[in-house]
């Protein structure tokens, strides 16, 4: 190559370096605005994600194999590199602004293709590859073309390849990082796309001074290390070896790096932040063994012999750092765990999230943007050619990247599990090390970093994944939890665990990729059964049922309970999740997904209404938060919108909004975005913080008094109804909270959450153990039944005799609220909540709540006190079922039993309830003795707590 200015031109490769840095990160920021977008397109399921990723690789692929070919002829190539940069600019605009529609536009040609995964599937990629293919081909074109624009002699190849493939990588990384942390919170998807443009800006005015700064050194470039006809010459060999050597290390790569998110995950917040950061840990490993490599090549030629050593080193790196993160996370673990335990996940602080990457991915992702430098050493001193080496080399890179995501998320995990997984892609780099093994390597450091690699493959720990899986949750759950099932899936880890109860199980509890999704004790229980059986209380008959999001299939089940639907459509993403279904509902018929008028659809719930055909009398939905990677798609004013266009008329909508996990300014923007499609919408308390949106596709026929009882008559409905506290119908009139107008009103001031500013989308808080002053206005019952009697909609639904019911509920509702965020009641609020439900009302299922307890403990009590099964719990929990059934000698004489012979603190709220009892049958001598005997005459909480009771309950 003749190139005017001699080696000694910093400026000019630091202007390149600075250049190519701000073209890595536009790209990145482009790339994390097209996925997200695609996923409007698409859908959010694992199978149109890697698709659409594959996709892209697939187009940089194609830029890569064009550059090999025509960048060593191009005569301008820093033109041609600012033509590239215009061209994924303008295309990247494009996408972030277009992808949405095309969901909606190629809908009708996609529908027919549903029943057919696999020609779905196929006519999804060709689609993601025919719209990324000009910013992705124009990507995978700007390494070949800077490197041909800046070589100038074949001995300094490494180091000029290293240090542009490394400041790119290092740009990436920052975009990566930058677009969730700082450009989609500062002015969502518009900002990020300014953003990437803005770097995109940079990087073509950085070309444009290298072009100006020399024009015949910098824009007239030839090669001249071999005659034309050498560029098209026949690979050899050892070509062949090389370019092997960087698919399979490109592959191994990629895959490693979905196994890796899948270990981070159980242990960090699963949030699209959460997973930008772990994106930019990879980046920025390759980035800094990539500039390693160029320093060393420049300190020393014989660090090109390494690449069979380094590549060996990676597979031991790889291992030694997956038996790491258990030991490193074991003392943060035992801290969290005296301190009082987590919630949802091991919520690590962000230094530890840090250590946490740093040890996961680091070592390898070093040793492997080394690897790529020095393999594309190795095959420009076969080749003589920079440009078509370079172009070559990112061509069978991008070609394993493509399919390494694929293999691993698709057939390891599932089929062999996170540690099998680590271990075969650790030997895939011992594959690495052979093909790039020839007569020049140094033999020796390869030999020693293999030897060490298959020993430390030879002593692999079978199970260290599911072990330190299981001990996470021993310590977030306690140890009346255990596993009893764990599926790696394509989708993510799902693990069942079953709640114990003196050795009898009471509930399961599903979590996903260490956050606990959903459970069936009674909070959980309540709230999606009656997703279900509100809007059946306000339709008149429905005949026809749409479920996204499967969870623990409760809000299925309760679906199938109402006999009058004669089809039900369950949509989910995750199949390993589906598949735990029997473990959760055991016994002939109890398994929802067995009902004949079931039908599973394995998609995004986005996707799924995009091209449904059906339309429905009732959609409800239990996606996770909106936190949760990927889930805010499925709470925006337009998916919104796409659910009303899936009712029939008359139909109804509702939808979970988890209130306990997120701020009230989030909590609101939802809520507008959903009475902004709803016009009729109402906000309903389903169990304490865990909130119903309800709203109809112009709902108008009145509901007889008879069809609303009959929830309660009919056995299944009434069944499940009376289990979660719903006694009565009016008590589910009581749920409500406020109608369409207080709700414009509350959400006035916030502007709705929509596609575009998906920064309105909540972080995961902890959950409530009271009502948040912002939220106040909710325990004004006296004003929310005002609001309910005057409610049109409410109104115009419901006969008269079940409004005046649930009127005279309204006055018990804060107690209900309380009685559920109970954990380990105080002797005041025990008291308070006694004298509010055994004086007020004859609920039972309440009083149980009251003592961190419900029905369904107390039904494996009774049967275990039926085999002759005794203990203090079991007597405790008898004496609260007594109490729960006004069968106040028995309570009082259970709980006497049960407070003597314990040493908890329980003992003082079971003395106090003791004496309550007996002053609730009317004894009031014999439960001041009572009281007396168990040392309510004291000075502590419990005593005085007896003594306002005793008061209250005075003639």
């Amino acid at each position: 190559m003749t190139l005017a200015r001699p080696e000694g031109d910093p400026t000019a490769v630091r202007v390149a370096s600075a250049l190519f840095f701000a073209s890595g990160a536009a790209a990145l920021v482009f790339e994390a605005l097209w996925f997200r977008r695609a996923g409007l397109a698409f859908g959010n399921s694992i199978w149109a994600s890697a698709l659409v990723l594959s996709s892209f690789m697939t187009g940089m692929a194609l830029g890569n194999a064009l550059a090999a070919r025509f960048a060593p002829r191009a005569r301008a190539p820093l033109r041609a590199y600012v033509a590239l940069e215009l061209a994924i600019a303008v295309a990247g605009v494009a996408l972030v602004a277009g992808l949405p529609a095309l969901g909606p536009a190629f809908a009708p040609a996609l529908a027919p293709l549903a029943p057919t995964p696999a020609l779905l599937h196929a006519a999804r990629f060709a689609l993601a590859f025919v719209v990324l293919a000009v910013p992705a081909t124009a990507m995978g074109a700007t390494l070949p073309l800077l490197v041909h624009a800046l070589r100038q002699r074949d001995a300094d190849f490494g180091h000029l390849l290293g240090r542009l493939y490394g400041w790119n990588t290092l740009g990436a990384m920052v975009g990566a990082a930058s677009t969730e942390a700082l450009w989609i919170p500062l002015g969502g998807i518009v900002a990020a796309a300014a953003a990437a443009v803005a770097l995109g800006a940079a990087a073509i005015a950085g070309a444009l001074w290298l072009a100006r700064a020399a024009p015949e050194a910098w824009s007239r470039v030839r090669e001249s290390a071999a005659p034309s006809a050498a560029l098209g010459a026949p690979l050899g060999a050892r070509a062949l070896r090389l370019l092997a050597a960087a698919a399979l290390a490109g592959g191994v790569a990629l895959a490693f790096e979905v196994v890796w998110f899948r270990v981070a995950i159980q242990y960090l917040p699963n949030s699209s932040a959460m997973f930008a950061w772990m994106l930019a840990s990879v980046l920025g490993g390759i980035a800094l063994g990539s500039l390693a490599a160029s320093a060393a090549f420049r300190a020393s030629p014989r660090f090109a012999r390494l690449a069979p050593a380094v590549a060996a080193g990676a597979a031991g790196a790889a291992v030694l750092s997956h038996r790491a993160v258990p030991l490193l996370l074991a003392p943060l673990l035992d801290d969290l765990v005296a301190g009082g335990g987590m919630s949802g996940a091991l919520n690590l602080g962000p230094s530890d999230a840090v250590l946490l990457c740093a040890v996961l991915m680091g070592p390898t992702c070093l040793a492997s943007g080394a690897l790529f430098t020095l393999l594309g050493h190795a095959l420009e001193r076969e080749l003589a050619s920079p440009a078509r080496a370079t172009g070559l080399l990112a061509l069978a890179n991008s070609a394993g990247a493509a399919v390494g995501p694929l293999v691993a998320g698709f057939g390891m995990l599932p089929a062999l599990g996170v540690d099998a997984s680590t271990a075969v892609l650790a030997a895939g780099y011992l594959g690495v090390a052979v093909l790039a093994l020839d007569r020049a390597s140094a033999r020796a450091p390869a030999a020693v970093a293999a030897a060490a690699s298959l020993a430390l493959l030879a002593t692999f720990p079978s199970g260290l994944h599911e072990r330190s899986i299981a001990r996470l949750l021993r310590a977030e759950f306690g140890a009346n939890e255990r596993i009893v099932a764990m599926r790696e899936g394509i989708a993510g880890t799902a693990v069942v665990t079953a709640i114990g109860f003196e050795g009898a199980t009471v509930g399961h509890r599903l979590v996903t990729d260490g956050y606990s999704m959903s459970g069936t004790v009674v909070g959980p229980r309540r709230y999606m059964r009656l997703f279900a059986f509100l809007p059946a209380a306000f339709h008149p008959h429905l005949e026809r049922a749409l479920l996204i999001s499967f969870g623990v299939g409760t809000t299925a089940k309760a679906l199938t309970d109402l006999d009058e639907l004669a089809a039900i459509d369950v949509v989910d993403i995750a199949p390993e999740i589906l598949a735990l279904a029997p473990l959760v509902h055991p016994g002939p018929g109890a398994n929802p997904l067995d009902d004949a008028r079931v039908a599973v659809h394995v998609e995004d719930g986005r996707y799924f209404l995009q091209t449904a055909r059906e339309r429905y009398d009732l959609i409800t939905a239990e996606p996770p938060p909106p936190a949760y990677a990927g889930v805010v798609n499925l709470y925006t004013e337009e998916y919104f919108a796409l659910v009303r266009a899936r009712l029939r008329e008359g139909g109804i909508a509702s939808y979970w909004l988890p209130a306990t996990q997120m701020r009230p300014v989030d909590a609101r923007a939802i809520t507008r975005a959903f009475c902004a499609v709803f016009a009729d919408c109402t906000l309903w308390e389903a169990s304490a913080a865990d909130w119903i949106l309800l709203g109809s596709r112009g709902a108008k026929t009145r509901v007889d008094e008879a069809r609303v009882r009959g929830l309660w008559s009919a056995a299944r409905t009434g069944d499940a109804l009376r289990d979660v506290g719903l006694e009565h119908p009016g008590q589910l009139g009581a749920t409500y909270l406020a109608g369409a107008a207080r709700l414009a009103e509350w959400t006035a001031d916030t502007p709705p959450l929509v596609d575009l500013h998906p920064e309105r989308a909540p972080a995961v808080v902890a959950s409530w153990s009271r009502v948040p002053d912002e939220l106040a206005w909710i325990e004004d019952a006296r004003a929310n039944a005002a609001r309910f009697a005057a409610d049109p909609w409410v109104g115009s639904l419901w006969p008269e005799p079940i409004v005046r019911e649930s009127l005279a509920w309204f006055p018990l509702a804060n107690a209900t609220r309380h009685a559920m965020l109970t954990l380990e009641p105080t002797p005041r609020a025990l008291a308070r909540g006694l004298l509010a439900f055994v004086r007020g009302s004859d609920a039972r299922a309440p009083v149980a709540w009251l003592f961190g307890s419900e029905s369904r403990r107390l039904a494996a009590a009774r049967a275990l006190a039926a085999e002759g099964r005794t203990s203090a719990a079991i007597e405790r929990e008898l004496g609260i079922a007594a109490l729960a059934d006004r069968r106040f000698a028995e309570a009082s004489e259970r709980l006497r039993e049960a407070a003597l012979a314990e040493d908890a603190p329980a003992a003082r709220t079971d003395a106090l309830a003791a004496a309550l009892a007996l002053a609730f049958a009317g004894d009031a001598r014999g439960a001041d003795a009572l009281a007396r005997e168990l040392g309510l005459d004291g000075a502590d909480e419990a005593s005085g707590a007896w003594s306002a009771a005793r008061v209250a309950l005075a003639p």
